[in-house]
């Protein structure tokens, strides 16, 4: 762009000339902020209605802290254009997921108690749960 001088009444003042897609680059910048601001509306109204009452939380605040999903993707639209707000978000959506994963893997699965021979409730430990109830015969599988 060049600095094009022009005099009004015999005062002087600098323009600048405008480039041929300037139009376009300003649609593109109102698109880009009316398109986040609608988003952000949209997350906001998600944790206000909908997140309470799911019942669980973002498996990534639960295993790492921080914010949780969707408030780190509000953030990032709050602060970066659509475009870079949209590959943090699948980044950050990715690692919830292996997040999820782990914290799957982690967590020890309950079982089911059964009931062994004369009330003992783990198989596993029949024969100290026999041992204390002082009936280690009939555990063993004898009769006397």
């Amino acid at each position: 762009m060049r600095d094009v001088t022009r005099s009004i009444d015999g005062s002087y003042y600098a323009t600048k000339r405008r480039s041929k897609g300037w139009i376009l680059r300003k649609l593109l910048s109102l698109l880009d902020h009316s398109l986040r601001s609608i988003a952000i509306s949209l997350i906001g109204g998600y944790q206000y209605h909908l997140s309470p009452r799911k019942g669980y939380s973002c498996a990534h605040r639960v295993v790492h802290g921080g914010d949780s999903c969707s408030e780190y993707v509000k953030n990032a639209l709050a602060d970066k254009s659509l475009f870079e707000a949209t590959l943090l978000a699948r980044r950050r959506f990715k690692a919830c997921s292996i997040a999820y994963v782990s914290s799957k893997d982690q967590v020890v699965k309950f079982k089911i108690p059964t009931i062994g021979p004369n009330g003992c409730a783990d198989p596993e430990m029949i024969g100290a749960c026999c041992a204390i109830l002082g009936i280690a015969k009939m555990c063993s599988g004898k009769r006397s």
